[in-house]
């Protein structure tokens, strides 16, 4: 603990002082004591110094108060003044300026030679020194060996709370992390029951900034923000922070590991790319998702983001906004179709996610269902994010060897509702009739457009070619993704 003004009158050295104003400021630090005997020694101040005089050059009331004024602005601690000698007593101007300053006056006594009180003072300065840097060492020491044994959340904080007697919690967008070390009372029923921008405004936190991700953490105490810059509470909380993101950067390696290869086993079983069942059924368990039965796949397709993207790169914008509420997107996605199950398949591509759903074959509990779900989802996307999203759901699976199957029929149902209606949208498979015969033959005469073959629209004039993509057109327009008329 710091050594204060008021710890030095309560010193048993110096029971002869006395207060004479400016007990506003006896919370001030004592870092050194000074003898100053020039009317201007305050300019050679480094603050945080008691600073003791005769009296001598101080006569007159304009140079007392000059002396005053100087070592508050410099940051000195306190003065304190022989009386009897040089000043039989100081002004009541004075007195009233270093009261309305905050800034102690000190009566020393006469006969107390300056020897005896530069030396138990700064002793008493060392020696709090050497006890705060013994505890910065044990501080760091204790955080340094939680960190070489990968430590769990828990046991940082708990370590914290332990070094700062503080009831504290931490707080991060990502929900999973969030954790409390604290008694019951009312910083835990607040915790629990506010939001999180109203727990920072109540309680002071510290925030802990992670680069490259899209997580943010907040310690929160329930303190005051004066207790927390006392330097018993500034070390650990300082160590805590470090350590606390070691651990975020350690799980975000390890994030980016199970995210690249979470997406490509979930691609695999999109792009039909397996070869052992026993293969499928093991990486499944790995993730702790469930592949027996049918499915059913859903792909949110974020709209115009890639032309967005091209227009921010060429205007030198760079991508760091878009990929922000990219991340966003699929922050929401996840959470929102997350609720369809406890653990849900999905990848993540350039500008879609497509999730494996289970089925159980009645498709209009399934469509209400899923409504119920995305409708909001597509809201706050639009609310948070400025972006729109179109939605494929393809038709039921038999099993997740069949994904692939729903994975372009979802793909399909989204491009066609997007031609017709526009994005913004949900499209699902199974409501759409015509149009499926439709997209399936655009897809057939696009394969077939580069041929050699005699039969197909390379070979036909152009007029033809004309004549057919304007049938297929009108007859997309005259169909409603809504009502698969």
């Amino acid at each position: 603990m710091a050594v204060t003004v008021r710890d030095i009158l309560n010193m048993p050295e110096f029971k002869g002082f006395r207060l004479l104003a400016g007990a506003g400021g006896l919370g001030r630090e004592v870092l050194r004591t000074t003898v100053g005997d020039a009317p201007d020694c305050y300019k050679w101040s480094q603050g945080g110094e008691f600073v003791i005089t005769s009296g001598y050059p101080f006569r007159d009331l304009e140079s007392v108060e000059r002396l005053i004024r100087g070592c508050c602005e410099s940051g000195n601690a306190a003065l304190g003044i022989k009386l009897g000698r040089y000043l039989g007593e100081l002004p009541r101007q004075a007195l009233d300026l270093a009261e309305a300053l905050g800034f102690p006056l000190i009566s020393i006594p006469l006969e107390m030679p300056f020897a005896e009180i530069l030396h138990p003072v700064q002793s008493r300065v060392i020696s709090d020194q050497a006890h705060l840097l013994r505890y910065s060492g044990t501080v760091q020491k204790a955080f340094f060996d939680l960190n070489v044994q990968c430590a769990s959340l828990e046991d940082l904080l708990e370590t914290l709370r332990s070094f700062t007697h503080l009831d504290l919690a931490l707080r991060c967008t990502e929900s999973s992390f969030d954790r409390v070390c604290a008694d019951e009372g009312p910083f835990r029923e607040a915790l629990a029951s506010l939001p999180l921008p109203e727990v920072l405004k109540r309680y002071p936190w510290e925030k802990i900034s992670l680069c490259g991700e899209n997580v943010s953490a907040w310690l929160v105490f329930d303190a005051s923000p004066e207790r927390l810059r006392e330097p018993w509470s500034e070390i650990p909380v300082t160590q805590a922070k470090g350590a606390l993101l070691l651990f975020f950067q350690r799980w975000s390696s390890g994030a980016q590991v199970e995210r690249r290869y979470r997406n490509e086993f979930v691609m695999d079983i999109l792009m039909n790319n397996l070869r052992l069942k026993d293969e499928v059924w093991n990486r499944s368990r790995s993730f702790g998702w469930d592949l027996a039965g049918a499915k059913k796949v859903v792909v949110c397709d974020i709209d115009d983001y890639k032309n967005r993207l091209t227009r921010a790169m060429a205007a030198g914008q760079g991508p760091a906004a878009l990929e922000e509420s990219k991340a966003r997107i699929f922050a929401v996605c996840r959470e929102f179709i997350g609720r369809m199950g406890r653990r849900v398949p999905f990848a993540e591509m350039s500008d879609s996610a497509a999730f494996i759903l289970s089925s159980r074959g009645i498709f209009e509990e399934e469509q209400r269902q899923l409504e119920r779900i995305l409708t909001p989802m597509m809201e706050q996307i639009v609310e948070q994010t400025g972006f729109s999203v179109t939605v494929g759901v393809g038709g039921r699976c038999g099993d997740v060897f069949l994904c692939w199957k729903g994975y372009n029929q979802a793909r399909m149902a989204l491009e066609l509702a997007r031609r017709t209606s526009g994005g913004n949208r949900v499209a699902w498979w199974d409501r759409m009739g015509a149009p499926r015969v439709l997209g399936a033959a655009l897809r057939c005469g696009n394969r077939r457009r580069g041929s050699s073959s005699k039969r197909g629209w390379g070979r036909c004039s152009v007029s033809t070619r004309r004549k057919r993509k304007s049938r297929c057109c009108a007859r997309w327009r005259r169909w409603s993704p809504a009502t698969g008329a």
